[in-house]
């Protein structure tokens, strides 16, 4: 009997094999959504690392931002952001940096800060998935720059070695500033300066003296009266005279007043001795004060303090008390009293480099010997000469006068061997420059006004001696120069364009450098803010053995319109007016050449003319590029963690 319930194999396959199919498709479907799961997060977690990353790169770019930007602030800069608290930060203002902020949350001290903690913050973009921040809590030590000395360069006075005045100096105009890389010893009234500055002692001995800065990274000596805003000294300060100091007297050593004097501060790491007569609103001493009867309004010193029977004190100090008889004196003993007196840095100056022969390509007239001594004269870029080297003749010609004419032969037998003539002495007859092959000495001799030679930069191999005149000329000899009385001399560019480029004593001759077809305004040029430089190295050397010259004299009655550059030293004699600035280089290394100033100097700042800028020279001719006695803040990270 057949069964009805009997299977089928054959029907049942295709379905199972569905299901089979079926199933396989679910596991592989569900193996790719996870493995694509697993990429997508993956991949988020390197964005968010990524964004991480340079959240932290910013961050650590902003510690090395803000320490640049804490050195760029002076003491009082400091002392604002020394108020920061937790509760009230203050927030710096970084710029040219982008995602990044930082506050100063506290510091150790609100009057003489020595650390900040700022906390400083670097973040992605904003907007995106992946943005993020990243703080880091950085604490800097900082020491506040100084400005016992001037911020920027070139200086209105850069003398190199020991000087010492004996006549008035004075300077018209704003911001002069008088630089001596040596001792400094002023004899005579120094007035109209912003700072006056020696890396050496500074002895100030004449009445009436002014500045809002003395400085000195040695002792100064005050020996009269005077008025200043600033004192300051890395050595002991003296002062025998009456002054009046408006804003601080600072000492590295010890602070002597022995005369009656109106002081707002003293600080001192050494001992403060103060006359009867001495008035001092405040004083920080890092060692004893005697008071000898002064006045002193507000007192805080390490060590003890010593009063008598006359004056006054208040204060704290941290030795003994001894009141000299004196019962009113509110002085009482704090032991272990600690004074903060940040130790006085002043730079020091930097070295100008005066060579002539640097300079030598650059003149429009070349004034050299020749093998036999006949004086010659190269011209370039003058318009009226065509380029080239030429003999300057001092004689007849026909029985007619060709004095400082320029030539094409040396001894001309007619008048068309000649071209044009260079210069004027007192007549036709006399001529204006003459050369002494033995001292190799260039003179210039004239009386008659105006030009005495072509407008233009003159150079000259040897010593030149000027004997009076005018001059529209920059000046430039390779050895020492000297004048006279009543020499005037107008750098080219502190000439007038007409007096350039269309003076009168010499038509047709103009320098085309200075002198631009069809304009109506002087070319500056920078070696045309020169008046006078002397001095010259042998070539290929840099060294005292090596250098020549440089000495310049000026005598009474003489007005330099332009830098005077003297490679060694500088010494004036008379009445002497300077519209420009002086640099002295002392190259010679002589201990025996000392820059002196004798009678009166004026250096005159004011009313200069556009074309004139006496702060921009080129190399050789004394750039000057000392610091005068001033410092930058500086900054350190002290340690530094993630918040």
């Amino acid at each position: 009997m057949t069964s009805m319930l009997r299977t089928r194999p054959a029907s049942q396959r295709g379905i199972a094999t569905i299901l089979i199919l079926l199933l396989t498709g679910l596991s592989l479907t569900a193996a790719v959504l996870g493995t694509v799961y697993y990429v997508r997060g993956t991949q988020e977690q390197g964005v968010s690392a990524h964004a991480m990353t340079q959240a932290q790169v910013k961050a650590w770019t902003g510690v090395e931002v803000v320490k640049t930007y804490l050195t760029n602030l002076d003491a009082a800069g400091i002392k604002t952001l020394a108020a920061a608290t937790t509760s009230t930060p203050i927030a710096l203002t970084l710029s040219g940096v982008d995602g990044v902020s930082a506050k100063v949350v506290s510091s150790d001290s609100a009057t003489n800060p020595t650390r900040l903690t700022v906390q400083v913050t670097g973040s992605t973009a904003t907007g995106t998935r992946a943005a993020s921040t990243s703080t880091v809590q950085v604490v800097y030590a900082v020491v506040p720059g100084t400005t016992g000395g001037p911020a920027n360069n070139p200086n209105t006075v850069n003398i190199k070695g020991d000087t010492t005045t004996g006549g008035a100096i004075s300077a018209t105009g704003s911001n002069a500033i008088f630089n001596v890389d040596g001792n400094f010893t002023s004899n005579g009234s120094m007035t109209g300066f912003k700072v006056i500055f020696a890396t050496g002692n500074l002895n100030l001995n004449a009445a009436g003296n002014s500045a809002e800065t003395v400085s000195a990274q040695g002792n100064v000596n005050i020996t009269n009266s005077g008025s200043y805003n600033k004192v300051l000294a890395m050595g002991d300060i003296v002062a025998s005279g009456k002054i009046s100091v408006s804003v601080l007297m600072q000492s590295n050593k010890s602070v002597t007043i022995s005369n009656s004097s109106d002081i707002q501060r003293i600080d001192a790491i050494g001992n403060v001795t103060l006359s009867s007569q001495a008035n001092v609103v405040t004083v920080r001493s890092q060692g004893s004060v005697d008071g000898r009867g002064g006045n002193i309004g507000d007192l805080l010193a390490e060590g003890g303090y010593q009063g008598s029977w006359s004056g006054s004190a208040t204060g704290s100090v941290g030795g003994t008390v001894s009141n000299g008889g004196n019962t009113t004196l509110k002085v009482t003993q704090q032991a272990g009293l600690k004074v903060p007196v940040a130790p006085l840095t002043l730079d020091s100056l930097q070295a100008n480099k005066v060579d002539a022969n640097e300079l030598r390509d650059s003149a429009n007239y070349i004034f050299e010997p020749d093998a036999s001594n006949a004086m010659t004269v190269t011209v370039k870029s003058v318009s009226g000469i065509t380029d080239g080297k030429y003999y300057l003749y001092q004689g007849k010609i026909n029985n007619q006068p060709f004095y400082d004419w320029l030539c094409t032969v040396a001894q001309p037998s007619k008048a068309a061997d000649c071209v044009v003539k260079i210069g004027r002495g007192n007549s036709d007859y006399n001529s204006l420059v003459s050369y002494n092959a033995t001292q190799k000495k260039w003179t210039l001799t004239t009386s008659v006004s105006g030009a005495a030679l072509p407008p233009g930069i003159a150079w000259f191999k040897g010593d030149v001696s000027f004997a009076g005149g005018t001059y529209i000329n920059t000046m430039i000899a390779t050895g020492n120069m000297s004048t006279g009385g009543n020499l005037f001399v107008y750098g080219v560019n502190a000439a007038s364009f007409s007096d350039v480029c269309n003076n009168g004593n010499f038509p047709g001759l103009k320098p085309a450098n200075f002198c631009a077809a069809g304009a109506s305004k002087l070319t500056s040029v920078p070696l045309g803010n020169i008046g006078l430089l002397a001095g010259s190295y042998e070539a290929g050397y840099s060294d005292a053995a090596h250098f020549s010259g440089g000495t310049i004299a000026l005598g009474a009655g003489n007005e330099i319109h332009g830098n005077i550059v003297a490679g060694d030293v500088l010494q004036t004699s008379g009445s002497t007016t300077i519209y420009g600035y002086v640099t002295t280089a002392h190259q010679s290394n002589d201990a025996s050449h000392q820059n002196k100033f004798s009678a009166s100097t004026t250096i005159r700042l004011d009313g200069l003319p556009d074309s004139f800028n006496p702060g921009l020279t080129p190399p050789g001719a004394g750039g000057s590029t000392g610091t005068g006695g001033s410092t930058s803040t500086q900054a350190r990270v002290l340690w530094s963690r993630y918040l």
